[in-house]
């Protein structure tokens, strides 16, 4: 849950800093979208010093949600971590964390109050949302209404999975789900230290290309909705009022009884 966390995390700063547009083909590694994507990658290496280590899920998990090191993380520690994470590390990354209720109710004047500043200027806001859509499986009342955000611009995935496995759902076409999978062992991704004290964050450590490939994959998984696990954590990405208003306007419209969010006043 913690690998599929970062991975929901990482994809949503590609997204604010470089875009959605740019793709990563292996080749073009002399431009600036492409020293972006690394930075990006060094924030996650396996080190202490990174900020959104796998260490440090841990260490704030541990520190305010009661979990121990190497005990099972649930949708709510791991939103609760994203957010933390965010909040330590704003002024550097420009990304502010919104968590709805377990209920799946979006309460806009907290959301306003998280996103907006003093001057009313609307800050990029990551809206997390912790949600069980059934007991054993994915209730299908809700499988459209899933679908239905997965296809938004403003979506940045699903950390969720099969019982006992954790996937990163980033698409979907028809009612299966495309995911990556975090349980292939590979060698840490462990960057020098020294360029954090020298340079400051963010950084840009010499990685090879070697290291980059190892956060890409050229496997397609996929997984019928049937199979998924009801718990889960749905993110979606604003990155200003127009992208706010369009998330609210969707989910609004969409059929009350199909759906499992909901804007409140």
């Amino acid at each position: 849950m913690i690998r599929t966390s970062q991975s929901l995390l990482a994809n949503t700063l590609m997204t604010l800093i470089i875009g959605r547009d740019w793709r990563f083909d292996g080749e073009d590694r002399e431009s600036k979208e492409y020293k972006d994507h690394c930075d990006i990658i060094s924030w996650f290496a396996d080190v202490p010093s990174a900020p959104f280590a796998i260490q440090n899920f841990v260490k704030f998990a541990h520190e305010n949600c009661n979990k121990k090191p190497g005990e099972w993380f649930g949708p709510s520690s791991a939103s609760q971590s994203i957010k933390g994470l965010c909040d330590a590390n704003y002024k550097k990354v420009g990304l502010r964390c919104y968590l709805c209720s377990s209920s799946g109710d979006i309460y806009e004047d907290e959301l306003l109050e998280e996103a907006e500043d003093e001057s009313g200027l609307f800050h990029p806001t990551l809206i997390l949302a912790g949600i069980r859509l059934g007991v054993k499986n994915v209730n299908p009342v809700y499988w459209d209404f899933l679908k239905k955000l997965l296809g938004l611009e403003q979506s940045v995935g699903i950390t969720g999975g099969r019982p006992s496995s954790s996937h990163y759902f980033y698409g979907y076409q028809g009612n299966f789900l495309f995911y990556l999978d975090p349980h292939f062992p590979q060698k840490a991704l462990v960057v020098n230290d020294k360029h954090e004290n020298e340079i400051g964050f963010p950084y840009h450590p010499e990685l090879t290309n070697e290291e980059v490939d190892t956060v890409h994959t050229t496997t397609v998984r996929r997984l019928y909705l049937d199979q998924m696990d009801p718990s889960m954590l749905v993110g979606l990405l604003v990155k200003d009022r127009e992208a706010y208003s369009q998330v609210k306007k969707v989910i609004s419209e969409f059929d009350v009884s199909k759906r499992f969010l909901n804007f409140n006043r």
